[in-house]
């Protein structure tokens, strides 16, 4: 006995660990137990009974199950009652196997975790057999259900249920037409049962969700993982990582600036999934092209002390609008890393953050930092927020020609259509 209790007080800590998330809203079971008549029998003795059923998740909180079962109730027949007519000399054991169907709603008072209570209410129906007398037959009658159970989460699919009910006859035959409103109330029977339930998995069809900027983490976007996990150091030789980091951020950057205006741009966004689709064919072609290179394993540490931990934090608190912790550790990059490859990045988004604050003409100056590299990701980005800033300012000339010389020095450009959009208006 106490290595059964072990192995079952092991085998619920198990289930515990792995209970996740409930699977689709469909389920099926099988249980089985023991019912106990009270009517107008004076001695009655369980009986077995078993049914199976079908669940559907209407509500988060509830179940509705639709189930079909036998079983048996036992009875004794006191002597000198008349059975069809005829006095019994002595006491004799008597049965009614019986034939259920019922619908009915389980109300979970806790909705989560491994161990689930709730309340069971319901209607059903009952074919009842009768084997004395003139009364050989069978016979149906309607049930109220009401009851209380436990679902013990086994996995994220299966439970394990225990659970007492009683079904409230309408009629008072069940234990024997001739005996009807013989007692003080109708006939019942109380049902004490235990199963399994099997929840079906949810459908393969569902389309993943598009997940906004701010919730997906900066190493990972559609499975495939960034490069910005790679330590950079000063004087490491650009290469793919870089270039697979730029077109990264860029794709971030993109995404979180159009889905604040999908709703009233549909064109924009039927445009983004046509350059989405291409940019993640470019990202795949980069990682093919990355994977034959050893990757450095990421330091976990918080001091922020490798250029892609400050830069990821940065870009991290620009996207959280958190824009003066962004400008710090921007310039901290400045101080620390004024050679590397990636520097026209920092300082593009570091004039991003001041124009985002209205300190345009610092903004202007972090821009043009941008165009003084030979070779840099950023220069239309640069020429495009550059026009930005000096239209903010009020001088229309100055961005007229930033816009003007993006169009001709970039004219495959994302911005292109949206400075030839200023340009008309200047």
């Amino acid at each position: 006995m106490r290595a059964m209790t072990a192995i079952l007080f092991a085998t619920l800590l198990w289930a515990n660990a792995a209970w996740t998330q409930d699977g689709g809203k469909w389920g099926i079971g099988l249980d089985a137990g023991a019912q106990k008549l009270y009517g107008d029998r004076k001695v009655t003795r369980f009986g077995g009974a078993f049914q199976g059923f079908v669940t559907y998740r209407a509500l988060k909180f509830m179940d509705l199950a639709l189930s079909v079962g036998y079983g048996v109730l036992n009875y004794d027949v006191q002597a000198g009652v008349p059975v069809g007519g005829v006095p019994l000399p002595a006491t004799v054991k008597g049965s009614t196997n019986i034939i259920n169907a019922d619908l009915r709603g389980n109300l979970e008072l806790i909705s989560s975790g491994m161990f689930r209570p709730y309340i069971t209410l319901g209607l059903g129906v009952v074919n009842f057999k009768v084997n004395n007398g003139a009364y050989a037959g069978r016979f149906y009658d309607g049930a109220l259900i009401g009851g209380v159970g436990f679902n013990i989460k086994i996995s994220p699919r299966i439970g394990w249920l225990l659970s007492a009910d009683y079904r409230y006859l309408t009629g008072d035959s069940i234990d024997h037409p001739n005996l009807d409103n013989e007692g003080k109330a109708k006939d019942g029977y109380l049902n004490l049962r235990t199963g399994i339930a099997y929840r079906l998995g949810a459908s393969s069809s569902e389309e993943p969700e598009l997940l906004a900027d701010d919730m997906v983490p900066l190493e990972e976007i559609d499975g495939i993982e960034a490069y910005g996990g790679i330590e950079q150091t000063p004087g490491m030789p650009s290469g793919n990582e870089n270039e697979a980091m730029e077109e990264y951020i860029r794709l971030k950057s993109r995404i979180d600036e159009l889905t604040q205006t999908v709703d009233s741009q549909e064109n924009e966004v039927s445009r983004l999934h046509s350059e989405l689709s291409q940019r993640k064919q470019r990202l795949a072609s980069l990682e093919r092209t990355a994977a034959d290179r050893p990757r450095v394993a990421r330091t976990t540490s918080s001091s922020l002390s490798g250029f892609s931990q400050i830069y990821e934090e940065a870009l991290a608190h620009y996207y959280s609008k958190n824009y003066e912790e962004a400008i710090s550790l921007l310039r901290l990059l400045t101080e620390k890393y004024p050679n590397h490859s990636l520097a026209s990045s920092y300082h593009y988004w570091l004039g991003r953050c001041l124009l985002a604050l209205d300190r345009y003409q610092e903004a202007i100056s972090s821009f043009y930092q941008v165009l003084n590299y030979d070779r840099s990701f950023k220069k239309d980005d640069a020429l495009f927020y550059l026009g930005r800033a000096y239209l903010k300012l009020g001088e229309g000339p100055s961005a007229k020609e930033s816009f003007a010389r993006l169009i001709r020095e970039y004219p495959s450009s994302e911005y292109v259509a949206e400075a030839q959009t200023y340009m008309e208006k200047l």
